[in-house]
Parts: C-alpha cells; structure tokens; sequence
C-alpha cells in the first residue's frame, strides 16, 4: 500500500509530516486530508476569526499531489447589531 504524508499549513505555521500514512490509493488520501483539514479549521475558529487550514498530501520521496484548503470567511454587516433584552 503507498504511503502518502499530509504537511499542514496553518496561517503562517507549518507543521511537516515526518512518518506518513498508507492509503489503498490518492483518493482516500484526499478524503483523509479533507477530513483532517476540516477538523483543524473547526478547532480554530474560536481563536481566529478567519482560519486558513491547508494540507499537502505528498509521497515518500516529497512529490507533492495535492493540496487541499479549507477556508472560513465570516462577512459581518456593519449595521447588524443584535439587540440585546434587559
């Protein structure tokens, strides 16, 4: 089975996948990558208000194969203030 390696991309921090993971194939690699990117951009949201998650899913000798981005934009209208009840 080949073995594929997820390098993550958060905002400005880089995080390198120095063991890798085997997969029967690319696509359930990518669904890996899915899955993960979206995990990482969920954990994020209370600290960011816009996370960029990235990851690279690459081979053993570092060719890359995809790259896979899960962005979050929350677009606040300047006039929507909630109201609060007293």
């Amino acid at each position: 089975m080949p073995r594929f390696y997820f390098d993550v991309h958060e905002g400005s921090r880089f995080a390198p996948d120095p063991e890798g993971m085997e997969f029967p194939d690319l696509r359930a690699a990518e669904h890996q990558a899915a899955m993960a990117a979206a995990g990482l951009a969920h954990d994020l949201l209370p600290q960011q208000e816009a996370p960029v998650v990235a990851i690279a899913v690459r081979t053993e000798p570092g060719q890359r194969l995809l790259t896979l981005r899960v962005a979050l934009e929350v677009d606040r209208e300047p006039t929507a203030m909630p109201h609060s009840r007293a």
